[in-house]
C-alpha cells in the first residue's frame, strides 16, 4: 500500500494515455511544420509572381490548394485529434495484448 502512495502521477497514467499524448503532439508538430513550409511556399510563390509576370496574379491558385489541405490537417488536428489519437491508442493496446 505504501508503494501506491508513493507513486508520481506519470506512474499513475495508464500506457493508453500516454499513448494519446505522444500521438497527440506528434499531429500538433506535424501540422506546425506544414504550416512553415506552406507560409514559406507561399511566399515564394508570390515574390516569384510579382517579379516575372505582373499580368496575372497566378500565386493564389497554389496558395489555395495548400490552404484547403493545411485546413483538413487542422482540422484533423485540433478538432478531432482525440479521435483519431483514441484509434491509434486502440491499435497499440491491441497490439500489445496478443
Amino acid at each position: 500500500m505504501d508503494q501506491i502512495q508513493n507513486e508520481t502521477p506519470i506512474q499513475k497514467r495508464s500506457f493508453r494515455d500516454i499513448y494519446k499524448d505522444l500521438i497527440k503532439s506528434k499531429q500538433r508538430k506535424s501540422f506546425f511544420i506544414n504550416l512553415f513550409y506552406f507560409l514559406l511556399t507561399t511566399i515564394i510563390f508570390v515574390v516569384i509572381n510579382l517579379l516575372y509576370s505582373k499580368d496575372y496574379i497566378w500565386f493564389v491558385y497554389p496558395m489555395l490548394a495548400g490552404g484547403i489541405s493545411l485546413g483538413v490537417q487542422a482540422v484533423s488536428t485540433f478538432v478531432l485529434g482525440g479521435r483519431t489519437a483514441d484509434i491509434y491508442a486502440n491499435e497499440a493496446e491491441l497490439l500489445t495484448n496478443k
